[in-house]
Parts: C-alpha cells; sequence; structure tokens
C-alpha cells in the first residue's frame, strides 16, 4: 500500500481577507467539547456573556447588530469524522438572508433558506455532517455589514471544528442466495436512485443486462432485463461498459418510470449504443446508436474508438481512446465526449467534448458521490495522467472539470487504474485509486491543511491483482471500499477512518466482481452483489466500530 498526500481543494466561495475579531466578538475560553452524538452541542454561556446577548450593539451607531455564537462557549469543538448529523450552534444578532456565513474564511452565502451545507436561523445555525470527513480543523464565523468596521463587514468570533479518527470499523462481508446470472456487476448512482445491473455475458449470444432498483434498503427481487446487442468485455476489462440510469420516475399523480441503458459495442468501441425501456412492463425496446466513430478534434492524434460510458444527471459521459502508436506523442489522446440525450429544445444532437482549461488526458472515468448534496450529479477521472479530477454539470448544462492538489494518483502515468471518490461537508474529498497489480493509492483534498495517509496493512497483501473494479460503501459514516480477486483469494476491505487506511481479508468471501451501495451513510449495513463461476449472489455487508 503506498502513501499518499492531499492539498488544498479548489472553491467557488467566495474567500474573506483574514482580519483580526471584531471588538467585543471574541470569547476567552480554554478547552474543547467533543462531540460524537447527533444531538446539537449544549455547552452553557461563558463567562463574558452575563449581559443580554440581543442588545450586542448597545452604545453603538452600528447599522446592523453584531453576529455571535454564544452556544458553545469553547472556542474549539471535537468531533470524529464518521459524524453523521447536524451540528447544531446557538447564535444571535442575526439577520436572515442578510447574516452570511464564513467557513474556512470561505463566504458559503447566507444558508437563509436551508442549502445542502446547513441552514441560518434568527436563534441557530445547523451545519450539516455526512461523515467520510477528513482528520484537520475547520473554522466557522459569522458576518453583518457594517460602515463603521475596516471592510464594511463585522465578525463573529471565530469557532475552530477539530476533526480527529473515527472510532475502528470491523467490517463483516456475508453471502446469500443467488441473485441473476451473469459475469459483470456495476452500480450506477447512489441513494434511492441507485440502479444495479449484472451482466449476464454468454458466448455466442446477445448479453444481457439485469437491472434492479431499490426495494426497502436492499436490491429488488425482480430485475428488468435488457439485451445489449454488441456488447462485448475483454477478459482484463475491469469495468462492464454499461451504464443505466432512470429516464423518470412515476410521480403523484400517475405515470410510468422508464429506464435508459446505454452501452459500448464491441470491444474495439467502434460505436455506443442505448435503450429506453419501461422500467416494468415488458419488451426490449429499440436500441439506436446513439455515437458513432469520433471524428478527430485535433491534427494528427488517431482515434481507436470508444472506451466506458456513464450517465452524469441526464447525459452521457463517454471516454474516447487514442491508438497506442500515438500514445506518447500526444498529449490529451484521452479525452471525454458529452451526449445530451434525449437533447433539450435547440440542442445539437451531436456529441460534443468535455472541455478543460489546458489539454490533457481524461481517462478512468469512475463512480463518485456528494455525499453534502446528494443531488449532484458526480464522476472522477484522472487528469493529465496523474491526479483526480471531479466531474459534475456547470448550470449551463456542461460537464466541468475540478481538478485535485493531491499527489499523483499512481507511478505509472499510463497504467490503467480504477477510482472512487467521495465528497463531504466541509470540503473534504477522497479519491480512492487501484491499479492492474493491485497496488493502492489513496488521496485527500481539503480546504487548506496537507497531510500523509499511513495505511495500516491488517492482512497480507494479495498476490494476485484483483479481478474486478472496487466498489464503495459508506457504513456509520466511514468509508468502506471492497476490492475482488476471484476464486482463488478472499475479497479484502479497505476501511477509512479520515486519517489511517486498514486492509482487512474478509475470510470465505470470494468474488471474481462485487458491488455495494452507497445510502444513508448513518446504516451499518448494506447488500453487497458478489459475482462467482457465472452467477451473482445477494450479501451483507456490515461494520461494528470499537
Amino acid at each position: 500500500m503506498r502513501r499518499r498526500g492531499h492539498g488544498a481543494g479548489q472553491s467557488d466561495e467566495r474567500q474573506l481577507a483574514p482580519r483580526p475579531p471584531s471588538r467585543g466578538g471574541l470569547f476567552s475560553v480554554v478547552g474543547s467539547v467533543l462531540v460524537t452524538g447527533s444531538v446539537g452541542l449544549g455547552c452553557p454561556p461563558g463567562a463574558s456573556d452575563t449581559e443580554d446577548p440581543t442588545s450586542a450593539t448597545q452604545g453603538s451607531d452600528e447599522e446592523f447588530p453584531l453576529p455571535r455564537i454564544i452556544d458553545p462557549a469553547n472556542d474549539n469543538v471535537v468531533i470524529p469524522v464518521n459524524r453523521v448529523g447536524a451540528l447544531e450552534l446557538q447564535v444571535v444578532g442575526i439577520l436572515p438572508g442578510v447574516t452570511e456565513v464564513v467557513i474556512d474564511n470561505r463566504v458559503v452565502g447566507t444558508l437563509s433558506p436551508a442549502t445542502a451545507i446547513g441552514e441560518l436561523r434568527e436563534d441557530t445555525l445547523r451545519v450539516e455532517l455526512r461523515g467520510a470527513m477528513i482528520v484537520g480543523s475547520h473554522t466557522i464565523s459569522l458576518t453583518n455589514p457594517s460602515s463603521a468596521e475596516p471592510g464594511g463587514l463585522q465578525r463573529s468570533r471565530t469557532l475552530t471544528l477539530s476533526m480527529v479518527p473515527a472510532p475502528r470499523a470491523n467490517p463483516s462481508a456475508t453471502l446469500g442466495g443467488a441473485l441473476a446470472p451473469g459475469g459483470a456487476v456495476t452500480v450506477d448512482g447512489a441513494f434511492d436512485d441507485a440502479l444495479l445491473t449484472v451482466v449476464e455475458e454468454t458466448p455466442g449470444e446477445v448479453a444481457i443486462g439485469h437491472v434492479f432498483a431499490l426495494d426497502g434498503g436492499t436490491w429488488a427481487a425482480t430485475p428488468r432485463s435488457v439485451p445489449l446487442p454488441g456488447y462485448s468485455r475483454a477478459d482484463d476489462e475491469r469495468s462492464p461498459p454499461v451504464t443505466a440510469q432512470w429516464a423518470s420516475r412515476a410521480s403523484d399523480e400517475g405515470g410510468e418510470d422508464r429506464l435508459r441503458v446505454a452501452w459500448r459495442v464491441g470491444q474495439d468501441g467502434s460505436a455506443i449504443a442505448g435503450v429506453e425501456v419501461s422500467a416494468s412492463g415488458e419488451g426490449s425496446g429499440e436500441p439506436q446508436t446513439l455515437m458513432t466513430a469520433p471524428e478527430p478534434f485535433a491534427a494528427g492524434v488517431e482515434w481507436a474508438g470508444y472506451g466506458r460510458p456513464r450517465f452524469l444527471g441526464g447525459d452521457l459521459l463517454v471516454e474516447v481512446q487514442a491508438l497506442v502508436d500515438t500514445e506518447l506523442e500526444h498529449s490529451g489522446d484521452h479525452r471525454l465526449l458529452q451526449l445530451r440525450w434525449p437533447p433539450p429544445p435547440g440542442t445539437p444532437e451531436a456529441p460534443f467534448e468535455v472541455s478543460v482549461a489546458e489539454v490533457m488526458d481524461l481517462d478512468a472515468l469512475s463512480p463518485a458521490v456528494d455525499l453534502g448534496d446528494r443531488a449532484r450529479p458526480l464522476r472522477v477521472v484522472r487528469a493529465g495522467g496523474s491526479v483526480a479530477a471531479l466531474v459534475d454539470r456547470d448550470p449551463a448544462g456542461g460537464a466541468r472539470i475540478v481538478k485535485g492538489k493531491g499527489q499523483p494518483l499512481s507511478s505509472y502515468a499510463d497504467a490503467e487504474l480504477e477510482l472512487l471518490a467521495i465528497v463531504t461537508t466541509l470540503g473534504g474529498w477522497t479519491t480512492f485509486a487501484i491499479d492492474p497489480e493491485g497496488a493502492y493509492g489513496l488521496t485527500l483534498d481539503d480546504t487548506y491543511s496537507v497531510m500523509q495517509i499511513e495505511p495500516v496493512v491488517s492482512s497480507a497483501l494479495p498476490e494476485a491483482p484483483p479481478t474486478a473494479a472496487p466498489s464503495l460503501a459508506i457504513l456509520g459514516g466511514v468509508p468502506l471500499v471492497a476490492v475482488p480477486y476471484g476464486a482463488q483469494e478472499d475479497v479484502h476491505i479497505v476501511s477509512l477512518d479520515g486519517s489511517v487506511a486498514k486492509l482487512e481479508a474478509q475470510s470465505g468471501v470470494r468474488c471474481d466482481a462485487l458491488a455495494l451501495l452507497v445510502d444513508d451513510p448513518v446504516r451499518v449495513e448494506v447488500p453487497l452483489v458478489c459475482v462467482l463461476d457465472g452467477e451473482a449472489r445477494i450479501g451483507l455487508l456490515s461494520a461494528a466500530f470499537e
């Protein structure tokens, strides 16, 4: 297991220039408070709060009251990185819609009305925490306009949140009965909209995609089976080139659930095909060719074909690959195309390139999840053959690239990688990578801090390489990554507590491929799908904490 560092993440929020706290806004308190539950903080006011806190501007000619954090009284609050639930602070001097919240010297808005970050009311600031955070510290303060203060702002005292490692997670995997025939498996999306696709690959026959929706926190007993004409997967291809997504969901007024499924045609990637079907009805739908052989985007660059397709919101992202004999001579030979399917009125039907500021390779298109904003469509890629980059949608609907600042994901820039990424509250961004030889990489991006991950290997690394892509779950606020090694080695689970990565074998659980579910992070068990010898079985991954 290799060490990986991380650097400062990027943010679109406004930055506030550092300045001393405004007069009357700093409490003189020593010590810290450890917060482990999901209730609000209940520290009594400090000695300097004996006056009426609503009279913060008495004797002053300020236009607006001085915003103040009155509970907790301590300036430092200690929070485990797996904390799930709202952090509630008691405040006064708040004007909803005017008072702004500042996190890590970045103005995140008024939070009135509530956003994915939290909500600011006249007496309470609620900050949502979703687990999977990173060890370090964050600051929170409040500002109101002021004509008397430098910079036109008066500022509350600054509260520091110290993020500490989570309790040790002990994962346990078990297997149950058969789910569906198949040799490959993948999960698209997270939470209630997640879909599981088990691909039945029979030589000489058309592959079948068995698509499962969620039902009561686990995968439904009956799938929607869809033929995938032209689908083909190479023996060493760890992530199946197929993706599924809800096209629409039934409303209270009626309507029919629809599914879209897209896949790569042939191992050479000559085309991308897709079909839309009823989620519960009969019939296979009419497959259509969505993308044909791509035109070159730059002179002298020869294209070999398409790679894996993946949905991003209502659009498709598709990898474009270069010929091997030109790869070392041209930067940017691996790119992403975006296709709006079906296209909105007035939008061209042809795919268009996902643009970046500089020409660079974009590859290893993989799953990512934003715990703080469940509605945010998100993927992760490798940028420039080196660092992780998030792919989301800009306000106009185009795909947007946000590069990380961490250490390289692999020692080999041209190594094929499988990635997983988690974005959580307070700016934490964790990327897990595994290369074809089975070497792990871990990159952490946070607002300011830089740290090293010290892996603790609690079992021997398997000698065999992984046989399929890793899969992610978050149990009790702790990320768990499952890696399959086929019939010869047990499945291994990597658990991340925010500062340490642990690797543990699951005795007797062996899979050619597997799939987990990212659901409510407070859960301590999720369904595990294990593919072995051409059959997918349903099981369970759970975690106990000590």
